[in-house]
């Protein structure tokens, strides 16, 4: 098909189109179904916040296994140091701290030791 330079694009489709148009009514698509019970609201919803919230309890009780007795026993303390003047805090704090550093310290060269 030869057309001039800059006339107007002409359409070519299917050449069955027209003959074929009479399938057009005929052709529907049909009902679909799902394989799933149709429930009132938002059912699946709070189905899906449930299992969020069971996932959510199956994580900390992971979590609560692996803390070491050395993290309860410290949560143990924050209730009894809390009951006490704020300077009584800093100064136990203080005192924990020290300890805690000797210990590493005396750790950090028993290891140099050994090597």
């Amino acid at each position: 098909m030869n057309q001039p330079s800059g006339s107007g694009y002409k359409y070519m489709g299917w050449k069955y189109f027209n003959q074929m148009s009479f399938l057009k009514e005929v052709q529907k698509s049909r009902p679909r179904i799902g394989n799933l019970p149709t429930c009132e609201g938002n059912y699946w919803l709070e189905i899906d916040r449930e299992k969020q919230q069971l996932l959510r309890d199956i994580e900390m009780r992971k979590s609560e296994k692996n803390k070491s007795t050395n993290y309860c026993f410290l949560n143990s303390l924050i209730e009894p140091l809390n009951s006490l003047p704020l300077v009584a805090q800093l100064n136990i704090k203080e005192q924990f701290t020290a300890i805690l550093h000797a210990a590493l310290r005396e750790n950090a060269q028993n290891t140099e030791n050994l090597m």
